[in-house]
Order: structure tokens, then sequence, then C-alpha cells
């Protein structure tokens, strides 16, 4: 069995850009053919914004209207607005920009923007064009539990994005998968991969290697003679709660070996490498070490 395509949205973050440890700059030719690439293996849908390098690069040259779009409002777009007409009139363009009637997914980049009387406005607009089937569902990305229960006890929202992979599974709580299913909020992972460490025992820094966890995931898979990417995979697969994973590729190659990886229906501990060390569970925490290899 491979994993569900309809399942992926292909992320854009890192197109046109120098995006994640020791990566490359991808040109913009590579970057389309990475998108045309993805729409022939039948992904639908994107993960875009307005903050992304790639964005006025991908609205002039690329046609959006045959793709689902999971759109991410900016703290950028977020300070051009100062009426409820301005935030309308974004809205109305965006639709005009991606030459569509409807956008599937609407999430905000940061819970914090929403609770702002400037974020509670847009959140108002943007239930009425629900209403009017011009968005199809509103969503947040989030960081933190405690962010994600004091945010859904407020708002009635339908997607969550957080991040979930190997290391970072403070999210796999039973409490509060069961708060996502009571609430039928939709839920899309991202940093499965944890910007390619969890993949690549070459790019990982090495102030990040000395991490016991990091070593046993690792060790795990060169002793059983696994590649990192099945098990990766069939961790998502084993918590039915995720509906959708979100990701960004490289290359080429690389989306083709994700999405021709078979899963296979076994269990494994995979807790056992949980790990709440925000230095090595938080890409932003990287940043901020400024580590030299």
């Amino acid at each position: 069995m491979k994993f569900n395509r309809s399942n992926i949205i292909f992320g854009t973050a890192n197109l046109c850009s120098k995006y994640g440890h020791k990566s490359k700059f991808i040109s913009e030719s590579k970057s389309r053919g990475m998108l045309d690439f993805a729409y022939k293996k039948e992904i639908r849908t994107l993960d875009i914004s307005s903050n992304y390098d790639c964005y006025d690069f991908l609205i002039e040259k690329y046609n959006f209207n045959k793709w689902k779009i999971s759109f991410k409002i900016s703290k950028k777009d977020i300070n051009t607005f100062s009426s409820k007409l301005d935030i309308e009139n974004f809205l109305n363009n965006l639709l005009l920009v991606f030459k569509k009637k409807k956008i599937e997914y609407f999430l905000f980049h940061s819970s914090k923007d929403i609770y702002t009387k400037k974020g509670r406005l847009i959140f108002k607009v943007l239930q009425k064009f629900k209403q009017n089937n011009k968005i199809g569902k509103i969503g947040v990305s989030v960081y933190t539990k405690i962010e994600t229960i004091n945010f859904i006890k407020e708002f009635k929202i339908d997607v969550i994005q957080l991040p979930f992979n190997i290391l970072d599974q403070r999210f796999n709580d039973r409490k509060l998968i069961k708060t996502f299913k009571d609430k039928k909020i939709e839920i899309h992972a991202r940093s499965i991969f944890l910007q390619g460490i969890l993949v690549d025992k070459k790019i990982v820094p090495k102030k990040l290697l000395s991490f016991l966890e990091l070593q046993k995931w690792f060790l795990f898979l060169k002793k059983n003679n696994l590649k990192s990417i099945s098990e990766i995979l069939n961790f998502i697969n084993q918590h039915k709660f995720i509906n959708k994973i979100v990701f960004g590729v490289r290359t080429v190659k690389q989306l083709n070996q994700i999405i021709g990886t078979k899963l296979i229906n076994k269990k494994v501990r995979y807790q056992n490498f949980s790990s709440k060390k925000k230095i090595l569970i938080d890409p932003l925490e990287w940043l901020k070490a400024s580590w030299q290899n």
C-alpha cells in the first residue's frame, strides 16, 4: 500500500529559495518542474503564502485554477489592512490571482494574529466568505499544545496545521485527539521530515547528533536495514487523527521516492524516539543557535 496522494499537500515554502539546513538554492525553472511533476503524480493541493519567496513568481507564471489551494495569511498581509473593506478586497483579489471561485483552505500563519482586534475582524470576514462558498475551510497553523488547547476553546475552526514527526510527538495526546474529533477539526501534519534531518544523517547539524533520541533513530534504521522515508510515512500512517501531510522537497527525485514508498502494516514503538527538547525538535531554535559545522 502506498500513501494516499489525495492526502498530500505540496509545500512551496522552499521553492525559488534556499530553505532548510544545508540546502541549495532551488531555481525558478526547477521549482516549476517540481510543481508540474507533483500534479502529474496526482498531487492536487498546494500550501502557499505571500510570505514565501516563490509567491510572486508563481502567481505571475503559474496556473493555479487546476489546484486546490491551502493559503496562509501572513503578518505582512495583515499589516496592510485598515478596514473591513480592505480585508474583503484582499480576499476577492486572491480569488482573481488564483483564478478560482473558492480557496479550499485559508489559514492564519499564527494563532497570535487572530487574538488582536484586527485578527478577530479578519476571522469574521472569513466566516462570511465561507458562508458564500468562497472559502472552504478556515484554519490556523500552531506550534504548541497549550496554544492549540486555548485557541480551540475560543474559536470554531475547521482545520489545524501542526508539527508532527518521529522526534516531535507532542500532539499525540488522547484527550486532545478526542477534542479534534469531537469538534470535527481536520488535522494537517507539517515538518514530518524535520527539514530532512530525519531522512539523511549527512545533513544533520553536528550539535543535534549529540542528542540520544536522534542517535537511537539512526541506529534503529541501520540495525534493521530500514529506509528512513518508509519508516517516517509508516509512523504518520499509524496516527489516524492525521488527515493530510504537508511537505516540500528539493528535487523531483525526492518527491518520486516519497510517493513511491510502500507502507507496511506493522507496529513499531516510535514513541521511543520522542523528545520534548525544543533545541532538537524546533528548526527555529537551530537558527537562533547559529551553529557552524
